[in-house]
């Protein structure tokens, strides 16, 4: 429901204190209520020219925006750094690059654009992720609008089919060049390196995947919902996504230490910290009041709502989801040799 459906009553009251017209009182009143004008008051209306009318609810037309926009909230300074860091992160990751191929163009034989080429899956990394982020969360900034015309149903898997092919395509790609450019640190010899990378990555997986307990939804089986909610993994970050995401790219650049792989992280992670900039963006638009008053009590920031005591951790809300996201870490470390065999045996 519009800010103005929600809100006639009062506008009407207002349009009464500062008309002194009554005339315009009645164009107002219609222009507000619709029909809901008496047949006297219609025929009033009647001795105003249309000019005059139009003209009228022109001028209630941009007071209603401008109180709507009033009454929007701003986003919280964590959201606003959220996108300052993801914006950061971003340049950072096109820098790597380019100041590897300076040193060694300054430390070997060869010109700066001999060198650059040595590191071209790191540019077409930061490219493609960017193109990947920009038209997930165009999809999703569009979803309002979309759906007016496509109904819920068709708009997720039409977002399904747009994002799951170019995701799997960017994972495809990561591990064809995971060890590309120059190895910058070497921890795989050192003991237990390995558990512990497994281990991260375990953790990583129980935020990053919270939005599979609604596959039917994503299959258009279930009718599909939008929401905000703030139980479970939520009470510990309302970004749980960005969370495991850091988690993942930390194991996995601690692990394989290259240049690319540092280059692949920097990017995975400048595109969820704009997500959740662009998602708190959304939410905010959408629910208004309601989501800021979530806004409050929960935080990106990981077990920061915890600690300041706005939320507790109840384990009770960790469903038997779970228990799929298990099996599928599980599965995927049992089938990793197989993934890296045959995506390695593809041309990319």
């Amino acid at each position: 429901m519009s800010y103005l459906a929600e809100n006639r009553g009062a506008f009407i009251s207002s349009s009464y204190s500062v008309s002194r017209n009554p005339l315009r009182d009645v164009a107002r009143r219609q222009y507000l209520c619709g029909t809901s004008t008496t047949k006297g008051e219609r025929g009033k209306l009647g001795q105003l020219s249309r000019p005059a009318v139009a003209k009228i609810r022109l001028s209630i037309k941009r007071s209603v925006r401008g109180a709507s926009e009033s009454q929007k909230s701003s986003l919280p300074q964590s959201s606003i750094t959220s996108l300052r860091l993801g914006v950061l992160t971003w340049l950072s990751a096109l820098l790597v690059p380019t100041a590897l191929a300076y040193l060694d163009a300054t430390t070997t034989h060869g010109s700066l654009n001999e060198h650059l080429g040595r590191y071209s899956s790191h540019y077409f990394m930061v490219v493609y992720n960017a193109l990947f982020a920009l038209l997930h969360s165009g999809l999703a900034s569009l979803r309002p609008w979309l759906t007016k015309f496509t109904g819920e149903r068709l708009y997720r898997v039409g977002f399904a089919l747009a994002s799951l092919p170019s995701a799997v395509a960017l994972i495809g790609f990561f591990i064809a060049h995971r060890y590309d450019g120059r190895q910058l640190w070497l921890l795989q010899g050192v003991p237990y390196m390995h558990e512990l990378c497994y281990v991260i990555t375990f953790v990583s997986f129980l935020f990053l995947y919270p939005a599979t307990f609604n596959l039917l939804e994503v299959a258009a089986v279930k009718k599909p919902s939008f929401r905000i909610y703030e139980t479970g993994i939520i009470r510990i970050t309302r970004h749980p996504q960005l969370t495991g995401q850091v988690l993942w790219c930390l194991a996995h650049g601690a692990w394989m230490g290259t240049s690319f792989t540092l280059v692949a992280c920097l990017t995975l992670i400048a595109q969820h910290l704009v997500g959740a900039w662009n998602g708190d963006r959304r939410l905010r638009d959408r629910y208004g009041q309601e989501w800021t008053r979530y806004s409050e009590r929960t935080s990106i920031l990981p077990f920061a709502s915890i600690i300041d005591g706005k939320q507790e951790l109840r384990l009770n809300e960790f469903g038997f989801g779970y228990f799929g996201v298990v099996a599928f870490v599980v599965g995927t470390y049992v089938a990793h040799p197989w993934m890296l065999r045959v995506v390695g045996e593809l041309q990319w």
